[in-house]
């Protein structure tokens, strides 16, 4: 422990506004309060499967509610996150759990999996309960004591892009994720009136980014429902803020230009955060002439996502 401990940016919101909604996935929302004692409920439940402080938790997953609170639950106990990205081959998902060599593993992806991943543990040593659930979680009644978190421990291991070659694991801890939500939001005007999508994997920073953005600022953080495409959760629900390609900016800017397609005249949208390569200029003229924000940005892993953001006029 360094001494640097800060209380848990969700339990500062609980406390805060704890009726505000601050997750939403299609019909479902979840206040601040009953994320906070999901977290909590999962923190137990974690202790009493054996997880301790330090130790690498490993998860295969796609974007959830339980994957939030899982991640949540692991900072907060003083655990390191490390999401593995569920798309890649199974091969590669063993080398990967070979060279991280976690403590456990979470995964929602393979049903068989488990039975690999115990194989796996056999042969590393690792323990042989190591293969989590995140069912069925305990009650916790009020807002629990010892939500502090030490700011300057290690919290997550995030994967690079492996652009520049093999991807490498980058170590956060609390205090990088928080200062880089602060830098964007000082740029971006987030509030809790507003509502991101999540659109981006949280196996990579700029998911695990925008999650951070709506907790610091007390936003709505929107993940599509399943067979919902990022489209249909815009209208549905009212989201304020989108992290967008040049694709999607594109098939964004049809549909607001389709009356049938029930956006157009239907959706809160007031600011788009472009990246992952060159944005078309004419469509960011397109979006400015509708009234949209356009900001450009460019991260990197080793940075907690953002490292510049600059806003587009268009015209």
């Amino acid at each position: 422990m360094s001494g640097n401990t800060i209380k848990c940016p969700l339990l500062l919101q609980a406390e805060i506004r704890p009726q505000t909604i601050g997750f939403e996935c299609g019909e479902k929302q979840i206040s601040f309060l009953e994320l906070h004692l999901a977290v909590a409920s999962q923190v137990l439940r974690l202790s009493d499967q054996g997880v301790r402080p330090g130790q690498v938790i490993a998860t295969l997953a796609h974007n959830s509610l339980d994957l939030i609170v899982l991640a949540a639950a692991c900072w907060r106990m003083g655990s390191i996150w490390a999401p593995l990205n569920p798309r890649w081959q199974r091969s590669v998902l063993e080398a990967q759990l070979n060279r991280l060599q976690p403590d456990w593993l979470w995964t929602d992806t393979y049903p068989e999996f488990a039975d690999r991943f115990r194989l796996l543990a056999e042969i590393n040593g690792l323990p042989e309960s190591g293969l989590l659930s995140t069912h069925n979680l305990m009650q916790v009644q009020g807002i629990p004591a010892g939500s502090a978190i030490d700011a300057d421990s290690p919290m997550d291991l995030i994967q690079t892009s492996g652009s520049s070659g093999q991807p490498k694991y980058v170590v956060h801890g609390l205090k990088n994720h928080l200062a880089s939500a602060k830098g964007s939001r000082s740029l971006i005007p987030l509030s809790p009136d507003h509502a991101w999508l999540l659109s981006l994997p949280l196996y990579h920073v700029a998911g695990v980014g925008i999650a951070f953005r709506c907790l610091v600022a007390g936003a709505r953080l929107v993940l599509p429902a399943p067979g919902e495409t990022w489209l249909q959760a815009v209208r549905k629900n009212q989201v304020s803020h989108a992290s967008l390609v040049n694709a999607q900016l594109y098939d964004l800017l049809r549909l607001l230009t389709q009356p049938e397609s029930g956006i157009s005249e239907n959706h809160r949208l007031t600011t788009l955060l472009l990246g992952g390569s060159a944005i078309s200029p004419t469509l960011i003229q397109q979006a400015d002439s509708r009234g949209l924000q356009c900001f450009s940005s460019y991260g990197m892993t080793e940075f907690s996502s953002q490292i510049y953001t600059v806003r587009h006029q268009g015209g």
